[in-house]
């Protein structure tokens, strides 16, 4: 699948930037794809999505339950705006950083609200705050503990705030241990 993927994606030219709906539909795919583990789930999936059809890394984590010892390890899909794709793994004894970023994601309070505070009468409400950074962050978390400790999965799409804090500082950390 990931030599589709690369067949798919690569442009006829360097020089040929792809169309924004090549770059969509490159991301979308590479989300799909399974890990490289066999019958290993994903615990933790951050796709930073870049505005402009600058291109998307893909970080995919999960943490190895039937090899001893039990690592936490990381695949890294990133592709650029031309469509050349990349592909790094590491684990957590060739990169300690992954736990103490994954341990911060632990910290991030998220509430789930659906009904909002009423706005005061003749009062119109705040627009939605432009696009800091230019990048998309969705974030899904399919092993996570509900308050009766049921196994849920939930996605966050944010491009601001605490979580895209996180994913910022977290790529920063991990930077240094992608090596192709």
């Amino acid at each position: 699948m990931l030599l589709t993927l690369i067949a798919a994606t690569t442009p006829l030219s360097p020089e040929t930037p792809l169309d924004c709906a090549q770059v969509d539909r490159a991301v979308t795919l590479s989300q799909q794809e399974r890990v490289p583990a066999p019958r290993t789930a994903t615990d933790v999936q951050l796709v930073a999505h870049h505005s402009l059809c600058g291109g998307w890394d893909i970080i995919d984590v999960w943490r190895s339950w039937n090899a001893t010892p039990r690592l936490w390890y990381a695949r890294r899909k990133t592709m650029n705006s031309r469509g050349h794709l990349t592909v790094t793994l590491l684990d957590e004894e060739s990169c300690p950083a992954i736990v103490p970023v994954l341990t911060a994601l632990n910290e991030i309070t998220l509430r789930v609200s659906v009904i909002t505070p009423p706005w005061r009468p003749g009062v119109t409400p705040p627009p939605p705050p432009p696009m800091a950074d230019g990048t998309q962050y969705t974030l899904r978390v399919l092993i996570a503990g509900q308050s009766d400790y049921s196994r849920a999965s939930i996605t966050v799409s944010v491009d601001d705030g605490a979580i895209a804090n996180w994913a910022d500082t977290g790529l920063r950390q991990l930077a240094s241990c992608w090596r192709p």
